[in-house]
């Protein structure tokens, strides 16, 4: 699509509605459990999901992650999994149309003509630079675009695992370490494991869980870490840029000594940025400290690495992120008109010591009001923040 003409030549792609089948086999032995998900990481962008006939959820949201129960759905030997995607040019310009229906414009009404793109973009919730960009072609593409997993189990499962650092006092940090998971319906006692590797052992909390009435649960502990004990991480140029494994692991009681139901394992780092806004003669200071100390932050904008966001490797992040540490960046801010980037590039910028200017998906445009878009809204904010 980047030769030539070939952005117009295959518009059309974007124009037609297309369905995702896919045929999997499923044993009795798996079906013994109490709960199964599909846990869809990425769905580009309005689609309805079907299993075996039976309609379990839909899409409006290409940045949410959306996670179903489909136990229900599922039978022995082979099941079909059916995702209907709609053109997405077909669905803004029906949510335009209904709004102007409704004599509430929400501009602009289209693209600049010189962009050659597709009008309506800030109707749906998707890549906004997919509909063109003045650096971009367009091509708004549909399709299954993060991983899709079908998910067995009779405990809880992680979904997010959080960490947060605050410089307490002069010798000690004080971190939160958080843990979001699905779970059975019921009351249960299980042990939780939470490890920095090289900072603290395995420590075994016991819990006694009980799920929301959305399905989830919420852990956390607090620890006190002598920074005798760590490396602080700093900024390209400030320091070096340690980081460390935080392992979270759920086990049944007297059984801590085997093999964890479930584990998940996130980087992390002992810093800390605040952005300084104090009161001048005129207006207000705006910089950052890190770890208590003032620092000049250099850096660029970035926007989508590809058209196809689908179609970026993790050497093809590193080599860019690279040269922008090469060119002695400390910071990148991740512009609101593209994509909450992949797990992979924050990995990638945490190694390399560049912060991340984050904006929400909201650039350049009006974006609708409605109840319904601000449902998914939340939905999108909560699953991105965590």
């Amino acid at each position: 699509i980047y030769y030539r003409f070939n952005d117009l030549e295959y518009r059309w792609v974007a124009k037609e509605d297309w369905t995702y089948r896919g045929v999997f086999t499923i044993s009795a032995d798996q079906l013994d459990v109490s709960r199964i998900e599909l846990d869809c990481q990425g769905l580009d962008t309005v689609a309805n999901v079907v299993l075996n006939g039976q309609e379990i959820g839909s899409s409006r949201n290409m940045f949410v992650r959306y996670i179903w129960n489909v136990k229900n759905a599922l039978v022995e030997r082979e099941n079909i999994l059916e995702i209907s995607f709609q053109s997405p040019i077909t669905y803004s310009q029906q949510q335009f149309d209904l709004q102007v229906a409704e004599r509430h414009l929400v501009p602009p009404v289209c693209q600049p003509d010189v962009f050659q793109g597709e009008c309506h973009a800030n109707h749906i919730r998707k890549m906004q630079a997919s509909f063109s960009w003045d650096w971009g072609p367009a091509f708004p593409s549909s399709g299954i675009w993060l991983p899709l997993n079908l998910v067995f189990f009779d405990h809880p499962r992680l979904k997010y695992v959080l960490w947060e650092v605050q410089d307490s006092t002069e010798g000690y940090f004080e971190v939160k370490i958080s843990a979001i998971m699905n779970g059975p319906k019921g009351s249960f006692s299980y042990l939780m494991g939470p490890a920095i590797v090289g900072v603290i052992d395995e420590q075994f909390v016991e819990e006694t869980f009980e799920s929301d009435e959305n399905g989830e649960i919420t852990w956390s502990v607090s620890r006190t870490i002598s920074k005798s004990d760590v490396q602080t991480w700093w900024p390209n140029g400030r320091g070096g840029q340690s980081l460390y494994d935080l392992h979270v692991s759920i086990y049944l009681p007297g059984q801590e000594d085997g093999e964890p139901l479930d584990q998940m394992t996130k980087r992390v780092a002992f810093r800390t940025v605040e952005l300084v806004q104090e009161p001048l003669e005129q207006g207000r200071s705006f910089y950052f400290r890190v770890n208590s100390e003032p620092i000049f932050m250099k850096g660029s904008n970035w926007i989508p690495a590809h058209v196809l966001p689908e179609q970026v490797t993790r050497e093809y992040i590193y080599d860019l992120l690279f040269s922008a540490k090469e060119a002695n960046m400390n910071m990148l801010r991740v512009w609101g008109g593209g994509i909450y980037e992949l797990d992979e590039f924050y990995d990638i910028a945490d190694e390399l010591g560049i912060l991340i200017w984050q904006d929400f998906m909201f650039a350049c445009s009006m974006y609708p009001a409605d109840d319904a878009t601000l449902e998914t809204v939340a939905e999108e904010v909560q699953h991105q923040v965590r």
